[in-house]
């Protein structure tokens, strides 16, 4: 595979494998930049933690990553947005981009909405105020355990969630508010027939912004390998890298 870049390079961080989603559709948009995935896979989730334990989790990851020298940080982690954006930005001198559960863009569907989060996110004061905001009668379910439960079974999850993890009801619209829960998207939708909505693409979007890319630009001009997979130049550090890249493999498609 030949991997091209136009020098620059984006951190993308998440606790464990959900922020592979958001570096997916970056790379689909800007496969020119370098990126370097970093994950804390071996203490996920950080969603049942106090805000200062995912600080200090999160910047430790950070800090090593920053021996790249990246151009950007992508937090693709809903929890560690909520918790602490403002003090990584403060710590790093370069653009944080952090991303929020698609509350808005569901809003603009209409009907009976869902937000799944973890119990960190649903009970920040960020998250509290983007549902005041924008969508104060959607119902929010904080689960403890679905992250952890894709964390550890991603490779082999069922057809049908187990009934637990999910809340009873009806709904026309559901909000994935944890990376992790992409993977799970068909299931989700499987089990409410409706319609998801996830923050990849918002913000993919956000990081073509801050370094000047024009949105869909790349895919537009990407060049591609045998197996029709973009040529991009990916790099795997902290966590578990063995199952972080083989996930990867799988969904960059």
């Amino acid at each position: 595979m030949v991997k091209k870049n136009d020098g620059r390079t984006a951190v993308v961080f998440d606790s464990g494998i959900g922020g592979l989603n958001v570096l997916r559709a970056c790379a689909l948009h800007y496969p020119q930049l370098k990126y370097i995935y970093a994950a804390d896979n071996y203490r996920v989730p950080y969603g049942n933690r106090s805000g200062e334990e995912v600080f200090a989790l999160a910047s430790a990851v950070l800090d090593g990553a920053m021996s790249y020298r990246p151009d950007a940080v992508v937090i693709a982690c809903n929890t560690v947005t909520a918790e602490c954006i403002s003090e990584l930005r403060r710590r790093y001198p370069i653009p944080v981009i952090g991303m929020q559960p698609a509350v808005k863009p569901a809003a603009k569907f209409g009907g009976k909405c869902l937000v799944l989060a973890t119990a960190a996110t649903a009970n920040s004061l960020n998250f509290k105020n983007l549902l005041s905001k924008y969508y104060p009668e959607a119902e929010v379910f904080a689960s403890q355990e679905l992250a952890d439960y894709i964390e550890k079974n991603v490779f082999s999850l069922p057809e049908t969630l187990p009934k637990d993890l999910l809340p009873d009801g009806n709904f026309d619209a559901a909000v994935l508010g944890c990376t992790h829960y992409m993977f799970a998207a068909k299931q989700i939708s499987r089990r409410y027939s409706c319609q998801i909505f996830d923050g990849a693409e918002g913000t993919a979007a956000r990081l073509g912004e801050i370094l000047g890319i024009s949105d869909h630009q790349a895919i537009k001009s990407g060049k591609t390998d045998h197996a029709g997979a973009l040529s991009v130049d990916i790099s795997f550090y902290g966590g578990n890298v063995d199952k972080n890249s083989a996930i990867f493999k799988q969904i960059f498609v």
